[in-house]
């Protein structure tokens, strides 16, 4: 196919891939520019799927996205300096600089994978194929994104969407990866429109697909909106930000700081409403390990601080008739787990949610034998001192007093949309979200981490709850709207009543149609017993494939060794190099 970029040399057109990858990033960082999201990806479709050649470079594929995601992740310098991990200045530099190096570069390695793997099985012949392609490549790439010990589906493409909710309303149909996919194909058949030559009438057709698309999916956003939403009732509750930063929230005897805090919030809050003539709050919400303590092992409370919070946090609940959900430490058997408590009303601590996908390098430590064989002090990137455990998935709804069910959300766990989407389809009616952003400042980080529990609401349909320790707290309609928030640095709390839903989406009912439909394609793989013929066939597979890439040279395949290779293949994993 002839493109408009045909008569370019090859330096110019990595200039051009590398601006259009720039600017497709800039809606995750000043999100009025959304509309670019649906643009600047085809200039990419042009290079990589308009080739005279018909090969898909990995060169374009870099060139695009190494920029893009180093744009989206540039808000890493505002972690600096790292004292809270115990770093100084000058490693502070080097781990910050490592992050806005390394993330993107595995990122972007990733998207190229996706994309290579996809064209090299499919060979699309044509536009329309090379459009569905192109998009279903994206979508896989986001996917990989979100598998593994290393998993951080940060800069999910809805991210930048959801300025306007019209546009995310069809995630209640399919989920998330849908919005990507719908993105990515409208700007395929765009830059068909736009950037092949062909005829007029071909050229029309394209660009009449695309528009047709962004408009559709738009009107069924603008109607669902109006429609509103059928509820069952409603809830009074009161997000918490007690606004500790990361420097004060680790030092030693915070613990009273922080229920000091606590008591004063909940009082302020509760008087507010009764000066109004409102109604009483239902549920009081606390942020991530806002009580930065061990508070219970097994049934037995875990010091004298631990039996301190308990009591405050059953007398809260108890004086103001209301239930509260507490951010503290919770271990059993030798595990260590950042966990959300249920105190009701009655005084009782009824339930504990134990956060699930944990943050690598900062609550654990990936491969740590290897890491800390090769880089010494990386067991100092673990905030905590010792490995958290991942919690598993509650297999009923925890309630609260008034019967309603929810779903417990703990910082990183709110990315993943399967671990929500679960927990209402086990019966949960309402989200929490607690978490702690104090690392992120004031950077467009804050912002992007909310758009996840955004995007939660509406593919559930569910109201959330999001208590953020230094912001940015929000309340959520199952439409997504955020009806209150608190900005960042600020001290204070959020009370709203929200709607409890009495219907469900097509997404909570299905699940996540095409996370489910790849990860069932990789069950062939699962549950067969790992000899001799199964680790060549993996091998012979990757092999075939770079032999097709004719960039690539000097490469070899095989068995890492190096591993332990008997634990290994008890976890049906086959470590390659």
């Amino acid at each position: 196919m002839k493109t408009v970029f045909d008569g370019f040399g090859t330096a110019k057109k990595r200039v051009i891939l590398v601006l259009s990858g720039i600017i497709a990033a800039l809606p995750f960082c000043f999100s009025r520019l959304y509309i670019l999201s649906w643009l600047f990806f085809g200039v990419l479709y042009t290079f990589i799927f308009a080739q005279k050649n018909g090969r898909v470079t990995t060169g374009s594929l870099f060139c695009f996205f190494y920029p893009f995601y180093a744009v989206l992740y540039s808000w890493f310098v505002n972690l600096y300096p790292l004292d809270f991990a115990g770093l100084g200045a000058f490693a502070s530099v080097l781990v910050i600089i490592a992050a806005l190096t390394l993330i993107p570069l595995i990122h972007s390695a990733v998207m190229a994978f996706s994309f290579l793997l996809c064209a090299f099985l499919t060979k699309p012949k044509n536009s329309v194929v090379s459009s569905l392609v192109f998009a279903f490549s994206y979508v896989f790439g986001e996917l990989l994104q979100s598998v593994g010990s290393f998993a951080f589906p940060w800069g999910r493409l809805f991210v930048a969407q959801t300025q306007r909710l019209e546009i995310i309303q069809s995630a209640s149909l399919f989920g998330s990866y849908f919005i990507t996919f719908l993105i990515i194909l409208v700007n395929a058949l765009a830059a068909n429109a736009l950037f092949i030559k062909s005829g007029i009438k071909v050229r029309v057709f394209y660009g009449a697909a695309a528009l047709l698309l962004f408009v559709s999916n738009f009107a069924y956003g603008a109607l669902k909106l109006s429609d509103g939403y059928d509820t069952d009732g409603e809830i009074t509750v009161c997000a918490l930000q007690i606004n500790m930063s990361s420097e004060q929230k680790w030092q030693s005897g915070m613990t009273d700081e922080a229920l000091s805090r606590f008591e004063q919030l909940c009082e302020k809050a509760v008087n507010e409403r009764d000066r109004r003539g409102q109604s009483k709050i239902d549920l009081f919400v606390t942020p991530e390990t806002s009580f930065p303590i061990t508070l219970y092992s097994g049934d037995d409370l875990y010091s004298e601080n631990a039996k301190k919070v308990d009591a405050e946090l059953k007398d809260t609940a108890k004086k103001y008739d209301a239930d509260v959900i507490a951010g503290a430490f919770y271990r059993d058997n030798g595990a260590y787990y950042n966990s959300l408590y249920l105190y009701g009303r009655d005084s009782s601590c009824s339930d504990v949610y134990n956060k699930q996908h944990l943050v690598p390098f900062g609550e654990f430590l990936p491969y740590r034998t290897a890491l800390e064989t090769v880089f010494g002090t990386a067991a100092d990137l673990n905030l905590f001192g010792e490995d958290l455990t991942a919690g598993k998935m509650p297999e009923t709804a925890p309630q609260t007093s008034n019967g309603i069910k929810f779903a417990g959300l703990v910082c990183f766990d709110s990315v993943f949309p399967s671990l929500c989407s679960k927990q209402v389809k086990n019966g949960a009616k309402l989200v929490i979200v607690s978490t702690n952003d104090s690392w992120y400042k004031t950077s467009a980080a804050l912002d992007q981490h909310l758009k996840h529990s955004v995007m939660r609401a509406v593919e559930n349909g569910v109201s959330v709850v999001r208590s953020a320790n230094t912001g940015i707290s929000a309340l959520i309609t199952p439409d997504g709207r955020i009806v209150k928030s608190l900005g960042a640095n600020k001290y204070g709390s959020i009370t709203a009543t929200l709607p409890i839903s009495s219907g469900t989406t097509l997404y909570s009912r299905t699940g996540d149609i095409i996370d489910e439909s790849i990860r069932q394609a990789e069950l062939q793989f699962m549950d067969l017993p790992v000899d001799k013929a199964l680790v060549d066939s993996f091998i012979e597979t990757i092999d075939t494939f770079m032999r097709s890439q004719k960039s690539i040279v000097g490469y070899s395949v095989d068995l890492d060794y190096d591993e332990d290779l008997v634990n290994e293949f008890s976890q049906g994993h086959i470590p390659l190099v």
